[in-house]
């Protein structure tokens, strides 16, 4: 059985000037870096609505950005 799924693309990241954070929750460690850029969310090299499928969790992520 052949499947046609494209590879989602290698995101080449570029880290200057950019403001880095790390938070930290018994064993867990979860590090953000953000830059002015288009307005785009990636994690972990994927796009935010392909990580993410359910709304709840990207209103989650989102609401701390918004003004």
């Amino acid at each position: 059985m052949e499947t046609n799924q494209s590879s989602p693309k290698k995101l080449k990241l570029d880290f200057k000037e950019s403001k880095y954070a790390t938070g930290r929750r018994k064993t867990s460690i979860a590090k953000v870096w953000l830059k002015k850029g288009t307005g785009k969310f990636y994690v972990n090299g994927k796009n935010l609505d392909d990580y993410f499928s359910r709304a709840t969790h990207k209103m989650q992520i989102l609401r701390p950005l918004k003004s």
